[in-house]
């Protein structure tokens, strides 16, 4: 049978317990802890909140004894050797939970040489009940009203438990015996140092607390038959030295523990997987029944108040939002990572978690992350997961939405912030880990007029997640996973970004991101100069059977300029159009029939790609320096055609044939040369120009004056511009650079 160990706290397997095959077998695991710490003294100040209070400290107990008489000064010497060496005889009543963690660490390492002998005249006596509407049977050492306020607990907890995960397993307890009666799950209420009642490992001469006894665990649940393939029952041990509200969520926590026994488990099924999910039932429990999930809180981000961190005899704990960028579920964050699945229910509903778990059980060789691939696609929702992290008032639908409780200023702990004055070129540091997020965030300085984000070719699972903030105001998060370029100038007032939040994900189940997988962040201190205005043009097609004018409306453009990478060549700046919207009317007669109508033609943005004549839409702008030799002149081209839209063509008759007439041009703009004029000292790109597309000379007049083509070329343009009539294109255009934040039309 499969050994499957459930315990809150746990890391590292500490001991096997063998025994025949007629029984079950568990093992006890060390509890992760938060940084050892001096134990605080009467006299020291105390954080004060509204979390639960802190179990006075055994110094504190035997202050008060010894100022209510109840003992002398000389009697209270000894109980405080005790504290003082550690020993675990000061008597119960002066016993402080936490402080007293040192001390049976220190116990446990002597009975690991030593077992302890236990004597059958000593074994306590357990006190019962089985609770009403439940099937739960809880037990304590003492009596029936010690069982009174645990059977609450218990009932309320059972009662809407089922909303959120299966009920466990019945087990196989008989009449017969004196710890286990019947098929009910078994909870036994014990004190940190009490022998483990069920565990055979636990029942012999020889006891070794570090496995027996709870120490500062909050609980602890072992498998217990029936077995059935790898599926079992369980009991459950619950530590009743912490406060009523641990307590509470640690009930919840622990019989998830013992539903989860009954899937198909074994080994593989990793321990964040189990220790995630259960922490995630019991948050939920706490909220329906309308207590403050403090327990789950603390995973998140320790308040230094709660008592279940506040001292423990193993491994330092950190904070989930101080692991986001190392893998989901490693140990340093196996209980934290409940906030995954509660990202889940917020987006797929409270039955998430049940499905993953049965997807788990019924799928060989589905371990956690892998049963919720089954289950999800991972791919979509962990890089959202990382950005709802950022849990800033940008970020939609954060965890507070659904939780009115949930602790406020959460944020990455592991962000890199990076405040320089520019130019810069940063270079992300690429290798994400699997399953993991970076931070980072950028506070752009006065100086930077223009941002040039930039991502190099990445995996498939590799995620980038951008949050804006333009000015003063936060913009919501936006996927660029699929963008290789984006650029903001600063000049612009939508565009003047002022903070950017970059989130690198990786939803790999195992690998790391690529080194070279990076982005780049670009500061210019020099601006990106737009270029806007306006343009019109008209297309006069006559011959001997036609007589038509196409004319455009006048048509604003605005001209952004290519990014770095693709300004190839030097002394000149390219642009590409931005979307534009053209509107050509038709007037004329082909034949005896009219031609008439409008057609609108969209032209689309083709942002850092080569021109493609193949387009019907498209727009390219170049501009050529001054220092060029030749230069300080710019040329334009814009296709605006609609292969789909046509005009009305209607011929005589009765009734009238009305068919489709589509437009015979091409360009609304169609420079390959004009001389920059300047307005004092603005630069303006401005024409009029005339070309009959069927004569050579017109040809000719848009190429700069003097320009000598070769007499093959001169043959070759002859012949194909020698159709007879006329097809006459009139071009105005006047374009400025556009330096200040304006945004309407020209």
């Amino acid at each position: 049978m499969a050994i499957s160990p459930w315990s809150r706290g746990t890391i590292v397997i500490i001991a096997l317990v063998a025994v025949s095959a007629a029984t079950y077998v568990a093992i006890a695991l060390a509890a992760p802890a938060s940084d050892v710490t001096t134990a605080p003294r009467a006299d020291s100040p105390q954080q004060v909140d509204d979390k639960p209070d802190m179990p006075a400290t055994s110094e504190e107990l035997i202050a008060a004894a010894l100022k209510a008489g109840e003992n002398t000064y000389e009697e209270s010497l000894l109980p405080r050797a005790f504290i003082n060496y550690g020993d675990l005889r000061v008597e119960p009543h002066f016993r402080n939970p936490i402080e007293m963690s040192s001390a049976i660490g220190r116990a446990r390492r002597v009975a690991m040489a030593s077992p302890v002998q236990a004597s059958s005249a000593s074994q306590p006596h357990w006190e019962n009940r089985l609770v009403p509407g439940t099937n739960v049977r809880i037990w304590i050492i003492g009596t029936q009203r010690d069982l009174d306020r645990y059977e609450l607990m218990v009932k309320n907890v059972w009662g809407v438990f089922k909303n959120f995960f299966p009920y466990p397993m019945p087990d196989d307890g008989t009449k017969d015996s004196d710890i286990n009666v019947d098929d009910a799950i078994d909870f036994y209420f014990v004190r940190f140092d009490t022998i483990d009642p069920r565990l055979p490992a636990c029942q012999g001469n020889s006891v070794d607390l570090e496995l027996c006894t709870l120490g500062a665990d909050a609980g602890v649940t072992h498998e217990a038959p029936p077995a059935l393939g790898n599926t079992s029952s369980g009991f459950a041990l619950i530590n009743i030295d912490y406060p009523p509200n641990v307590i509470y969520d640690t009930i919840a926590h622990e019989l998830a523990h013992v539903a989860q026994c009954q899937y198909a488990l074994d080994e593989m099924k990793p321990m964040w997987f189990k220790e995630s999910t259960a922490t995630w039932v019991a948050y939920k429990v706490m909220k329906q029944l309308g207590e403050v999930p403090s327990v789950a809180y603390e995973w998140l981000k320790h308040s230094g108040s709660s008592p279940i961190f506040a001292r423990r005899p193993a491994a330092p704990l950190t904070e989930f939002f101080e692991t986001l960028h190392l893998t989901l579920g490693m140990p340093w964050n196996q209980y934290g990572s409940w906030l995954f699945f509660y990202y889940l229910s917020m987006e797929k509903g409270d039955g998430i978690v049940r499905s993953i778990w049965q997807k788990a059980a019924q799928t060989p060789g589905a371990d956690g992350i892998k049963a919720i691939k089954e289950v999800i696609p991972l791919d979509y929702h962990f890089p959202r997961f990382t950005v709802r992290n950022w849990n800033q008032d940008s970020v939609p639908n954060q965890y507070k939405t659904q939780d009115d409780t949930f602790t406020p200023g959460l944020k990455p702990g592991s962000t890199r912030t990076i405040d320089e004055s520019g130019p810069y070129i940063k270079e992300l540091h690429g290798g994400t880990l699997a399953l993991a997020a970076d931070y980072y965030l950028f506070k752009f300085q006065a100086a930077t007029r223009k941002v040039t984000f930039n991502k190099l070719p990445t995996e498939s699972n590799a995620h980038v997640w951008a949050i804006k903030k333009i000015g003063t105001e936060w913009k919501e998060p936006e996927d660029w996973t699929g963008e290789e370029y984006k650029d903001f100038c600063r000049d612009w007032q939508d565009e003047d970004l002022t903070n950017l939040v970059i989130i690198v994900s990786n939803s790999d189940l195992t690998a790391p991101l690529q080194r070279e997988s990076k982005v780049r962040i670009i500061a210019d201190a020099v601006g990106c100069q737009y270029v806007k205005g306006w343009a019109k043009a008209t297309l006069h097609v006559k011959d001997d059977i036609q007589d038509v004018r196409y004319t455009s409306s006048r048509v604003n453009l605005i001209f952004r300029p290519r990014d770095p990478a693709y300004q190839d060549m030097e002394g000149n700046t390219q642009y590409d159009l931005m979307p534009a919207l053209v509107t050509w009317t038709a007037a004329g007669t082909v034949h005896d029939c009219t031609i008439s109508g409008q057609i609108l033609v969209t032209i689309p943005s083709f942002l850092n790609q080569p021109v493609d004549p193949s387009r019907p839409a498209y727009g390219y702008f170049n501009v050529v320096g001054m220092f060029t030799g030749g230069g300080d002149y710019h040329s334009i081209e814009v296709s605006a055609v609609n292969p789909e839209a046509a005009f009305t063509k209607t011929c005589p008759g009765d009734p009238p044939t009305v068919t489709k007439h589509f437009f015979p041009g091409t360009y609304l703009l169609n420079i390959p040369w004009q001389a920059n004029s300047y307005d004092g000292d603005k630069i303006v790109y401005k024409g009029n120009k005339q070309y009959d597309q069927g004569k050579l000379h017109d040809f000719m007049k848009l190429l700069p004056p003097g320009t000598q083509l070769p007499q093959i070329a001169l043959d070759a343009l002859s012949r194909t511009l020698s159709a007879t009539g006329s097809s006459l294109y009139t071009w105005e255009w006047e374009l400025r650079p556009l330096t200040s934040p304006q945004t309407g039309g020209p």
